[in-house]
């Protein structure tokens, strides 16, 4: 059963469920699977240490999966900006 809500609508998903940032687990592989079952999925900048991890990341997501968000909200460790400016700038 879809649900059609103005959020569903808006994120093209088939359930109004959000995952959230979750720290350590907001992985490529996660958001995949929460979008794949009908839900919004996003991955952590969390998970990202290095500048190149978020393009790597973003790649592997796209390929799994039309429907994700990234979210960089809780960046931590050494990356920082640098994981965000290296994943705007990612084409696939």
């Amino acid at each position: 059963m879809k649900w059609k809500t103005r959020l569903t609508e808006l994120l093209g998903c088939e359930y109004p469920i959000l995952q959230g940032a979750l720290s350590r687990i907001g992985t490529w592989k996660f958001a995949a699977a929460v979008s794949e079952a009908g839900a919004h999925g996003c991955i952590t900048g969390a998970v990202s240490l290095t500048p190149e991890k978020p393009r790597e990341d973003i790649r592997r997501c796209r390929k799994a999966t039309e429907m994700w968000q990234e979210d960089y909200d809780r960046l931590s460790g050494s990356c920082g900006s640098s994981c965000i400016e290296g994943s705007l700038h990612q084409e696939c």
